[in-house]
């Protein structure tokens, strides 16, 4: 034997308040062209801005180890430069256009920067590129370096 239950679930329409009806239809109106049309294809002329890349900051007792990530970006299109106490790292990865995804963006550019804490030394400032990483070495000025003074 089966049994039915019947519930009674009330239910709720939204109704716009009345200054609002006319934004609804105006909604209505505009999407209501969009419908079943594909996007555009992008332009190749068609410009963005550079991407931020990822920065890992790190710190120890002899400076600061700060490191980008910056997948497929050549060794030869990296760029740091330091300038007012800023230190910009740009890179620029270039397609083949081989892609599917990559024939409407020739290239992307990443950029990041960051201010140089007053403690590094920046005539000392290294860096390393390795697999998508690039790392940089900013070390602590000789003087503000934390050393042990022997007593005598």
């Amino acid at each position: 034997m089966t049994y039915f239950r019947t519930t009674t679930t009330p239910r709720y329409v939204f109704d716009w308040p009345a200054g609002l009806g006319d934004l609804e239809k105006q909604f209505e109106t505009l999407f209501s062209g969009l419908a079943g049309k594909a996007p555009a294809k992008a332009s190749s002329s068609v410009k963005t801005g550079p991407v931020a890349a990822k920065l890992r900051w790190y710190e120890n007792e002899s400076g600061y180890l700060a490191r980008v990530d910056m997948p497929g970006v050549k060794k030869e299109n990296l760029t740091i430069d330091i300038e007012e106490g800023i230190l910009t790292v740009a890179g620029q990865r270039v397609f083949d256009g081989t892609g599917k995804a990559e024939s409407e963006t020739k290239k992307l550019e990443y950029k990041r920067e960051l201010k140089v804490p007053e403690n590094v030394d920046v005539e000392k400032i290294s860096a390393s590129y390795e697999n998508g990483v690039l790392s940089m070495s900013l070390p602590l000025r000789e003087a503000l370096k934390p050393r042990q003074i022997k007593i005598g």
